[in-house]
């Protein structure tokens, strides 16, 4: 998982991925929810979460027709990457769990 040049998450592949929201933030017991609000991308999605180390530690494959993800990937304390992607988008986002 690449940061960009001011540290912070970057976005990969060859389109964004908008309308996006990350809930319960920062994440308690490693839990969190999503929002999807682009229903004209009628696309999978999956959601992967990076340790800063770029190792995947969760990933879950969600329907089309879902627009409110919740995700309970069960991690630790600390600072993760919440990468999303449905079709040719892809959104990557920090995610701190206390």
């Amino acid at each position: 998982m690449a940061l960009n040049e001011s540290g912070g998450p970057a976005t990969a592949g060859a389109h964004g991925l908008g309308g996006v929201r990350l809930f319960s933030m920062p994440a308690a017991q490693g839990q969190f929810a999503m929002e999807l609000n682009e229903p004209q991308n009628l696309a999978a999605t999956t959601v992967e979460v990076f340790s800063l180390q770029d190792r995947s530690l969760y990933q879950q494959g969600y329907g089309p027709q879902q627009t409110h993800l919740a995700v309970a990937a069960g991690l630790a304390l600390g600072l993760y990457l919440v990468q999303v992607r449905r079709g040719a988008g892809v959104l990557t986002q920090k995610l701190t769990v206390l």
